[in-house]
């Protein structure tokens, strides 16, 4: 049978919890995948562990500690041309048996030229795997929320080659910090994006993720009033993002899209950009609260 999805996992210091994610993707309904994993430099037990299930086919890798986001698009890289579809994996959490295929059957459904990004909802859980809660149902997904919001984790991401072609396209060497939130950026100005709202894995949440999220209203607030409280700002790692984007891109976005990445740009030095961001009808992110503490930190660039 011909393996046409990949499932591409970038693993380190990862042996607590990796043997019950890769069980879980070794117990999937769909046959015709194959996984591949770089170990990003581990020092603890995750190498001995990726030795042991090497031996089951899963294909491993081993390199230098170069962060997971590199990490990631170098998976992607080398193996864009062997597969039509690639679905990327965390090594903490735990796969519903018709996670991928799911996803297969809804990325089959579209145009293998068009750029398709699909992606579900999912249970947010503790380590042990008790239930903690669940994320927003995402109801934007334009390119102006992707700007400002990723509600892509990247554990939920599966996409077609035409997708991740046109994300190594003209992928940055330095400045991209979430592989996920590129992605779903990229895919929202140049493709499809889909959404399934059918829970199709457990988000692990415990003290050593990389990248955590919330759920329910008070946790946002919280999160948010933490990080001011830090003295992290927002805006300008947004801004960053967005000039980094327009300058990779610019050549092949549509007219209104350049539009857009370049009034939130000039939010920055501009106050009549601030203005009208701030009294803006159209909602960017996904909950009320969540959007007005934007509206707020644009306005004085937090």
């Amino acid at each position: 049978m011909k393996k046409d999805l990949a499932v591409l996992l970038s693993t380190y210091n990862g042996s607590q919890y990796l043997e019950e994610q890769l069980n879980s993707l070794l117990l999937q309904d769909y046959q015709g995948f194959d996984i591949i994993i770089r170990d990003d430099g581990s020092s603890d037990g995750t190498i001995d562990l990726l030795k042991k299930y090497s031996e089951m086919g899963i294909k491993v890798t081993y390199g230098n500690n170069i962060g997971y986001v590199k990490s990631f698009f170098r998976l992607l890289k080398d193996n864009i041309k062997k597969y039509d579809y690639f679905a990327f994996c965390d090594q903490d959490d735990y796969w519903y048996k018709n996670k991928i295929s799911k996803a297969i059957g809804a990325l089959k459904r579209e145009k293998n030229d068009t750029p398709v990004l699909y992606f579900s909802s999912y249970e947010i859980v503790d380590e042990n795997l008790n239930l903690i809660g669940y994320p927003y149902k995402p109801k934007l997904l334009s390119f102006v929320n992707a700007l400002v919001e990723n509600v892509v984790p990247g554990c939920s991401c599966v996409f077609n080659k035409a997708a991740g072609m046109i994300v190594l396209k003209h992928l940055p060497e330095q400045g991209v910090r979430f592989h996920d939130w590129w992605l779903f950026l990229t895919i929202s100005a140049l493709g499809k994006v889909i959404y399934d709202p059918v829970i199709l894995f457990k988000y692990r949440q415990h003290g050593k993720n990389t990248i955590g999220t919330t759920c329910g209203i008070i946790d946002n607030i919280m999160k948010k009033i933490k990080n001011r409280l830090k003295g992290n700002k927002t805006i300008p790692s947004l801004i960053f993002q967005a000039r980094l984007f327009y300058d990779s891109y610019h050549t092949e976005l549509s007219n209104e899209n350049k539009k857009v990445v370049l009034s939130f740009i000039n939010t920055e030095k501009c106050i009549n950009e601030r203005l009208r961001w701030f009294f803006s009808k159209t909602r960017k992110r996904q909950s009320i609260t969540s959007d007005i503490f934007l509206r707020i930190a644009i306005l004085f660039q937090l």
